[in-house]
């Protein structure tokens, strides 16, 4: 597995040798080392991830992509682009940038799709649910530990079956089958890989635990990454549903009752709590957050992060699903400018491990 190289947003995959990101997409010249030295472990591929702030900064310029894939669109980075209109074309650079001789693998469901393939001179693959996609999915089948569906190629229709959960990682397997076609691997044997997928650290990531009940870590930080983890956990019909969750500091805060409101409608109980502050005041933005909760559901603030989970363990029931969204694989809580160490899922592990807690179940 040493043949693929990795540019993302929790680690660096370079070689025999992985650590941790420190941007999603880094700078131009740290981007072109990397690929270097990918060349130099004789590394055969390189997947990127490439942010829409990456694609205005340049942080780009003179890699050429042979696929770009496009999975889906919401509201995200307004404090930096401003207009949902800045933000759609600020992705559809990389689209723009691509020769007719290269690939574009677009998520025809999104509204946002027609932008894209408007822009776009490379040969058009689409995927999604829709009769017209390459890559049409049907028969979806949404398991509380996996997933199927048919995926039909060129008229022909294979069942795709893998561990990952929920509806987003329908679309999310499809994209990564695709890929692997679109870049001449067999078809049989790539639609077959996906029983062995895993999820990422912090992307639904499952935490065991004594209670008779599911906990994952996601990442989901967005309206609609919220709307879709909430949607799919709701699809495999736990008793309640409860999210920990909360929104960064010193980033877009028109997105926090947008927030507040879908988790709210989603979910049984909803705890909020902090993200990373940064530099405002926890309290405050939870506060915010809280505005957008118009339901007779249970609401509970408790800006400590650390206390949220332990609330959240204390009230979980068997055949209850527990989720702490926001920071996924994140390793540090950002507060008044100090780093300090906080990784959702070790602090799960390490209060389930506390005797006090065990105890009171």
């Amino acid at each position: 597995q040493d043949e693929c190289g990795l540019i993302g947003t929790i680690e660096y995959i370079i070689g025999r040798d992985a650590v941790d990101a420190t941007l999603t997409t880094p700078d131009v010249v740290t981007n072109h080392r990397m690929l270097s030295e990918m060349l130099k472990n004789k590394m055969k591929s390189a997947v990127m991830e490439a942010t829409s702030i990456a694609l205005t900064q340049n942080r780009l310029d003179e890699i050429d992509f042979d696929i770009a894939l496009f999975t889906n669109f919401s509201q995200d980075h307004l404090d930096y682009h401003k207009t949902m209109e800045e933000y759609l074309n600020s992705k559809a650079l990389l689209f723009k940038k691509l020769s007719s001789d290269k690939t574009a693998l677009i998520n025809c469901d999104d509204l946002a799709s027609s932008v894209l393939i408007k822009e776009c001179k490379a040969k058009v693959k689409t995927y999604g649910t829709k009769s017209n996609a390459d890559y049409q999915i049907s028969n979806i089948e949404l398991k509380a530990s996996s997933t199927a569906f048919d995926l039909k190629i060129e008229n022909q229709s294979y069942k795709v079956k893998t561990p990952l959960i929920g509806m987003f990682n329908v679309y999310n397997t499809t994209a990564a089958i695709a890929v692997a076609i679109e870049a001449k691997q067999p078809i049989d044997e790539v639609t077959k890989k996906a029983e062995h997928f895993i999820a990422p650290r912090g992307r639904l990531q499952s935490i065991a635990n004594p209670f008779r009940a599911q906990i994952f870590v996601d990442f989901a930080h967005t309206e609609d990454a919220l709307k879709s983890v909430l949607e799919s956990l709701r699809q495999i019909k736990p008793k309640r549903l409860i999210t920990v969750f909360g929104c960064g500091g010193d980033r877009d805060p028109l997105k926090r009752p947008f927030m507040g409101k879908v988790v709210a409608d989603l979910s049984d109980i909803t705890i909020i709590t902090s993200d990373n502050p940064r530099s405002e005041d926890p309290l405050k933005i939870c506060l915010e957050v809280q505005k957008g909760c118009r339901t007779n559901r249970q609401v509970i603030v408790e800006p400590d992060r650390r206390k949220a989970i332990q609330k959240s363990l204390e009230i979980l029931e068997p055949d209850d699903i527990l989720i702490i969204a926001g920071r996924g694989h994140e390793k540090h809580q950002i507060i008044k400018g100090e780093q300090f160490p906080f990784e959702d899922a070790m602090i799960v592990s390490d209060l389930i491990s506390q005797s006090s807690l065990l105890n009171s179940k």
